[in-house]
């Protein structure tokens, strides 16, 4: 009798122990709590509920869908999802996930991110009240309370990964390498193009199952049947050979981000991943507006122009133009510049505009003053305007230009930017007149206006002038007698 009393009461003393491992309010000795819009963790990973949805299925069931991140924060790559997942209602009822759900079963890196769907159905009239997640290993358990909200709530966790992945990147281990060539999108699907290398000395079988990618809002899709050519789907490698193929992903429609990172992630075997999203954004172009100049040359004109580009993710980025800045450009004939912009990671992005050359406006006016030790140059073209003389007057530090008599007319001008920079504006009679800037390179400004007759004073604003000259040239292009030309620095009003 004492020994079966005995017995009994370890037989009780056990199940004391076992029973609330196996109840939904007691998984284990280590519990922690949290709310939606919160972080919570252990000491492999860190939960975040980002929101929960429901939609009723009919007049007896409804679908609830959690949206979760986890995060890796052991020092070496984990299956940070690789825990079990359970909804409880306000009765205590619990409820497992649809195999719908999408919870990526794939090791991440230290410190990424990874995100997960949850989708439960529970009776139409129930609530879900608490998620609990319990690790598969020590049994830790975590809960979050659905029914509450942080608040302020905490930041989402994020990884540390860059967008600067280059085509031609290798993901090696010991034995095996996988090289990214290229990445293209069709209507369908997103592409890679890879190939795969054995450098161990015993074969290895790859296979395409075990390959995914993760957008930047860290959702991972799976591999699907290639639609190009070579596929890339099942293959033993031997030591010391190397395969090349398509492998392709069906993310179109549903993708939150043209970046990816490549992940492939075998049992048993050595995790490979970019480490780094792939830079699918092409760089922006810009170009200068379509151009008309003057012939400065017997054949044509000799032109140089301004091209740049932006990348978001790229340090510099490569323009070719075609003609290049410098060529000539045909006498009386439109020629298209067709420039391309590419970045680090092999995007491109083309763009053109013209350059058409015409004729000079008429007689050529080369003015040279000296300044300082230095000599500046003015250039002016105009049919009708002849310069007769120049006269410099060092009282007042102009220059003086004595027009033969003509007519107004149009002129063009050329003036060196160390002479005056940020031209903005031409006054005549103290009346601002309208002019176009049709040229403008690292040393010199191109601008043409119309001369009318009788126009007496004519100034020319800039930024900046030649230091210490409130006036530092004067040029007479005036029609039936002498006028002067200013070059003042006046402070813009815009």
């Amino acid at each position: 009798m004492i020994k079966t009393f005995f017995l009994l009461a370890i037989a009780l003393l056990i199940l004391a122990v076992v029973d609330p491992l196996l109840q939904s309010k007691a998984f284990s000795s280590s519990q922690i709590t949290g709310r939606l819009n919160e972080i919570v963790g252990d000491d492999k990973r860190q939960i975040y509920v980002n929101s929960i949805s429901q939609a009723y299925i009919n007049s007896e069931q409804k679908r609830i869908q959690i949206d979760l991140l986890c995060k890796n924060i052991r020092t070496y790559p984990i299956n940070c999802l690789d825990v079990s997942f359970i909804v409880t209602d306000s009765d205590g009822k619990e409820y497992s996930p649809l195999s719908l759900a999408s919870i990526p079963a794939i090791r991440i890196p230290t410190l990424d991110v990874i995100r997960a769907e949850l989708r439960f159905v529970i009776p139409a009239e129930a609530s879900a009240d608490t998620l609990v997640i319990i690790d598969k290993v020590s049994s830790n358990v975590m809960t979050i309370a659905l029914t509450q909200t942080k608040d302020p709530k905490d930041n989402l966790p994020s990884g540390s990964w860059n967008i600067t992945l280059r085509r031609g990147e290798t993901l090696s281990s010991e034995e095996k390498q996988i090289k990214i060539h290229d990445f293209v999108q069709t209507d369908t699907y997103y592409n890679f193009d890879i190939s795969v290398s054995n450098t161990g000395r015993e074969a290895f079988k790859y296979d395409s199952k075990y390959a995914h990618i993760k957008d930047q809002a860290n959702v991972v899709y799976d591999s699907t049947t290639s639609e190009k050519e070579p596929k890339l789907n099942s293959v033993t490698l031997n030591p010391q050979e190397t395969v090349r193929g398509w492998v392709s992903f069906d993310v179109i429609d549903k993708v939150s981000t043209r970046n990816f990172m490549f992940i492939y992630d075998e049992p048993d075997g050595p995790l490979l991943n970019s480490g780094e999203f792939l830079d699918r954004i092409d760089p922006v172009l810009y170009l200068p507006e379509n151009m008309t100049v003057r012939n400065n040359t017997r054949l044509g004109a000799i032109v140089y122009y301004n091209v740049t580009a932006f990348d978001d993710y790229s340090k510099s980025v490569r323009i070719e133009c075609k003609p290049e800045p410098g060529a000539i450009f045909v006498l009386n004939k439109t020629t298209t510049v067709n420039c391309v912009a590419t970045d680090e990671s092999g995007n491109s992005t083309e763009g053109s505009f013209t350059i058409t050359v015409v004729e000079s406006l008429g007689n050529k006016v080369i003015v040279n003053f000296e300044h300082g030790g230095k000599t500046y140059t003015v250039v002016s073209v105009s049919e009708k305007v002849q310069v007769k003389n120049l006269l410099v007057n060092h009282a007042n530090n102009s220059t003086i230009i004595e027009l033969a008599p003509g007519d107004n007319g149009l002129v063009e001008m050329t003036l060196p930017k160390d002479l005056i920079d940020g031209i903005y504006g031409i006054s005549i009679l103290g009346q601002d007149v309208p002019f176009q800037k049709i040229y403008e390179n690292e040393t010199s400004t191109v601008i043409k206006f119309d001369v009318v007759k009788n126009a007496g004073l004519i100034e020319i604003y800039g930024a900046r002038v030649i230091p210490e000259f409130s006036i530092v040239a004067a040029l007479v292009l005036a029609a039936s007698f002498a006028i002067s030309v200013f070059i003042n620095w006046k402070r813009s009003s815009v």
